[in-house]
Parts: C-alpha cells; sequence; structure tokens
C-alpha cells in the first residue's frame, strides 16, 4: 500500500505541477489578450496544442478557461505543496481538481465528439489527464490513509500507544483517553519531558492549562468549546439554512436529471409523452436553447450528470438528512462539479448574446448553489483533517464514549458517557485520582466525576 500510495500522490503531483504551469502561460491565452505574452510561449502555445478548440475557442471552452486560472490554478498550487509537505488538507485539494478535471474532459470529449472533429493526436493529448483526474478523486476520497489524514485510526493508534507507554510509571495518576465515532481526540501531554515514561517527583501534578492561556476555562472542556449561547445559536442558524440549501439543490438534481435532462441524449421512446411535452414547455417559455438544441459540450455534460452527478446527489441528500460525517465530501464533490459546468454554459450564454434575463435566472441560482455547496464541503473538511480537532457543542446527545483509564499502573476498559448537556466535549486532560469526585463505591463498579464527564468503570 505503501507503493501505492506513493506512486498516486508522485501522479497528482505532477499533474497539479503541470496545471500550475500550464494555466497562466499557454491557457490563458485563450481569454486574454496575446500582447500580454511573450513571442516564444505564443507560438509554444501554438505547435503544442494545435487543435480547433485553441485556434478559434468556441464560447464554453471560454467559460472553462476563466474557471480554470480562477479555481483550478490556485487549487493546483495548494495541492503541490500539500503533497510534497504532507499536508493532510491536501486530500481536499486533491478531490477539487480531480472533480474538476473530470467536469472538464466530459465536456471537452461531448463537443470533440458530437463535432466528428476529433483526431488520434487530439485524443492522445487529453487522455493523460484522464488518468490523473481519476488519480486525484480516488486520492482525494482515500483521505482516511495515514499519509494524508493524521487522525487517522492508525495514527491514532500509534500516538495512542505512545502516550500509554509515557503514563505506564505514573503511579497514582489516571491516564483519561476518549474516543467518539471511533475518532480518538489528543489527551495534551507534554511527552516530550520524559519519552520513557519517568516522571520527576516535582513534575507529579496535575497537568493543567497555564493560566495565561486557560483563564476562565473549566475542566473537562476545550478552550474552543467556551462559546457565548448568541453565538452558538447564530452558527446553528446558518448551518441549517446551508444544509437546506444544499439539500434542495440536491433534490432538484435528482428529480430534473432522469426526467428532463436526459431526454437530451437518450431515444425519446423511452419517456412517456407529457415528460416530453413539459420539456418542450419549458424550452419555449423560458427560450432554453441549450435544452431544444443540445450542443456537444451540453451532451457531454449532461452524460456526466446521469452517470456522476445524480448518485452523487442521491447520497448527498441522504447524508445530509442522516447528518452523515461523508455528507461534507459529496457536497464539495458536486459543488465543484456543478460550479465547472455552470462556467460552461455561462461561458456559452453570454459569449454568444443569447442569454436572457429568464434564462439566467434559471441557471444562475445552480451556480449559487454549488459555491454554497463547496463552502459547506471545505468548512466540514478543515475541521475533520485536525487531528486535535473536537466535536464541540455539535456532538450529539446520549453517545457513549468508551475511553482507556490508566490506574495505579493498569490498564482498564471502560465507558464514559456524556451528560445532558451541549457544552460537554470529547476532551479531557491528566489528573490526579485525588481530583476525582468519587460517587459510589462496590465490589464491581466505580463511578467518579471528572468535572461534566462522569467516567464509570469495573
Amino acid at each position: 500500500m505503501g507503493v501505492v500510495s506513493a506512486a498516486v500522490d508522485a501522479v497528482v503531483a505532477l499533474f497539479s505541477l503541470i496545471m500550475a504551469v500550464t494555466a497562466p502561460l499557454f491557457d490563458s491565452q485563450v481569454v486574454l489578450p496575446l500582447t500580454l505574452y511573450p513571442l516564444p510561449l505564443v507560438d509554444i502555445f501554438r505547435w503544442l496544442f494545435d487543435h480547433y478548440l485553441a485556434a478559434d475557442p468556441p464560447p464554453f471552452f471560454r467559460g472553462l478557461v476563466w474557471l480554470d486560472l480562477a479555481l483550478l490554478w490556485p487549487v493546483s498550487v495548494a495541492n503541490l505543496y500539500g503533497i510534497l509537505t504532507r499536508r493532510p488538507w491536501s486530500a481536499t485539494t486533491s478531490l477539487m481538481a480531480g472533480v474538476h478535471m473530470v467536469t472538464y474532459l466530459f465536456a471537452i470529449f461531448g463537443e470533440m465528439f458530437s463535432s466528428g472533429r476529433e483526431t488520434p493526436k487530439l485524443i492522445l493529448l487529453y487522455v493523460p489527464f484522464i488518468v490523473f483526474a481519476v488519480a486525484s478523486v480516488m486520492r482525494g476520497l482515500c483521505s482516511c490513509s495515514p499519509q494524508t489524514m493524521e487522525g487517522s485510526p492508525v495514527a491514532a493508534l500509534r500516538a495512542r500507544k505512545k502516550r500509554f507507554e509515557f503514563t505506564r510509571k505514573c503511579g497514582t495518576w489516571t491516564c483519561v483517553q476518549l474516543f467518539v465515532n471511533h475518532r480518538s481526540t489528543i489527551v495534551e501531554e507534554e511527552e516530550s519531558r520524559n519519552r520513557a515514561g519517568v516522571l520527576k517527583k516535582r513534575d507529579r501534578q496535575p497537568i493543567l492549562p497555564s493560566p495565561a492561556r486557560s483563564r476562565g476555562h473549566e475542566i473537562g472542556r476545550h478552550p474552543s468549546s467556551r462559546r457565548s449561547t448568541g453565538e452558538r445559536g447564530t452558527m446553528g442558524v446558518i448551518s441549517a439554512a446551508v444544509d437546506a440549501a444544499v439539500a434542495l439543490f440536491s433534490l432538484t438534481i435528482i428529480v430534473a436529471a432522469p426526467l428532463i435532462d436526459a431526454q437530451s441524449v437518450l431515444p425519446h421512446s423511452l419517456f412517456p409523452a407529457q415528460l416530453l411535452d413539459l420539456k418542450r414547455w419549458y424550452a419555449a417559455e423560458f427560450d432554453d436553447y441549450l435544452v431544444a438544441r443540445p450542443p456537444g459540450f451540453f451532451r457531454g455534460l449532461v452524460w456526466l450528470e446521469l452517470v456522476f452527478h445524480w448518485p452523487l446527489a442521491v447520497a448527498n441528500l441522504y447524508g445530509l438528512l442522516t447528518r452523515r460525517r461523508w455528507a461534507s465530501t459529496t457536497s464539495l464533490m458536486a459543488g465543484v462539479s456543478t460550479l465547472t459546468s455552470m462556467s460552461a454554459v455561462l461561458g456559452e450564454m453570454f459569449a454568444s448574446g443569447k442569454a436572457t434575463p429568464k434564462l439566467l435566472l434559471m441557471y444562475v441560482p445552480f451556480a449559487v448553489f454549488a459555491v454554497i455547496a463547496i463552502l459547506r464541503g471545505l468548512c466540514s473538511c478543515s475541521q475533520r483533517t485536525t487531528a486535535s480537532s473536537t466535536l464541540g457543542p455539535s456532538a450529539r446527545k446520549k453517545r457513549f464514549i468508551w475511553a482507556y483509564v490508566w490506574r495505579k499502573s493498569q490498564m482498564q476498559d471502560v465507558g464514559l458517557k456524556l451528560v445532558q448537556d451541549q457544552s460537554v466535549t470529547d476532551w479531557a486532560r491528566v489528573y490526579k485520582v485525588q481530583n476525582f469526585k468519587r460517587e459510589q463505591k462496590g465490589t464491581k463498579k466505580t463511578s467518579v466525576i471528572l468535572g461534566r464527564l462522569k467516567v464509570v468503570w469495573t
């Protein structure tokens, strides 16, 4: 797996390097004046990319190039840096670059094969980008690997072993480590003081936050979880509104893709007369010439919508309604792909001069929904890729958490339950046993109170 992961990283890094170099130097010549470039770059572009899309770029291709400069180029630069420095967020940038390139290639191949102007030389120019795009998507989806996710189960297990080795000779100390949703939090210990586990007598005291950093912080609560009620309420309303917008966007694709959009690429005999009449009415009412007479690039995007967008929208809607953690990934993928499609569609409309206010009102909301979906995916991914992040106030109530407790040099597996308070998080430190408030005693069970967290062990 290490060899495969290294090979995928090398392929994605090469793809990012190519895009980081070619986008501002060559692709931008399609939309910017050639007087901005030195003559050698113009000659290289004409010699290397000698095909009709670059020589006489259609309107949709100009829209894709503008998005390349605004989105793909900075994402490629960040992705290359993240892979070389092994940043956990490089999985997100790889996924964004891969999904964008997949959508880009569907539009390009749809135009080439529909026009009949494809050549073997032109196809060979784009085939390597298919490999790059698939590798980027797979790398982004497989973000749970140890190299791309510091908070992965493997990395958490290694860190857990180090912490247990450190606390083995702590005598009367108790180390509480929490696990929520099969993900480990970090118990903040000073492992660098003595990795062999031998503590000096003067160090045998609770490892508490320093007064300068923890003024006003309660025991058992992470500093980042101390938010005012008004702030939590505002963020909750914004999050619910964003989820509702993305869910509505996904529901629209689920309904429209197989019933309306599919008529542009599939035989009309597969659809009932009512759906055919509905499509004709829509094309006439909103003057949607792309639906009435779909060009080649639009057919490619419709095929992408059927084989990629539709199942992704179904999964995204299910993930949002059931509050799955992976819904952020599906939202990010759907947002990037839709934004790329809308750049081609809107580029065609504005450049051709056929855009009407009523027609723009049908397509611009999809671009807005795409941006919202991207922001939702990025915000959720940034929290997930941080190894020391906590669940915070959004932790579900009645969530059972499993913990490992060291007590008198013996490790015991215990169950730890959150009390009915949203302020409780999955964060704890190392305390003396004397600091525990003993609640009850018995021959089989002993429970103590650690701040607002109730620890029970047998």
